[in-house]
């Protein structure tokens, strides 16, 4: 009984884990593109001042 209830309760843990490992890695690809976002839009207008 108590055997396959730590079963159970590892396999939960695991798949949770997975879960906030996947979250992670969204939100910080997501971090990537908005710095990549700003680095070229800051770039675009660093451009445009030299030129004006």
């Amino acid at each position: 009984m108590t055997n396959s209830l730590q079963v159970r309760d590892l396999s939960f843990l695991r798949s949770h884990a997975w879960h906030e490992h996947n979250a992670i890695r969204s939100i910080s690809s997501g971090y990537d593109f908005l710095y990549t976002l700003l680095r070229t839009h800051t770039e675009h207008d660093m451009t445009r001042l030299e030129q004006g």
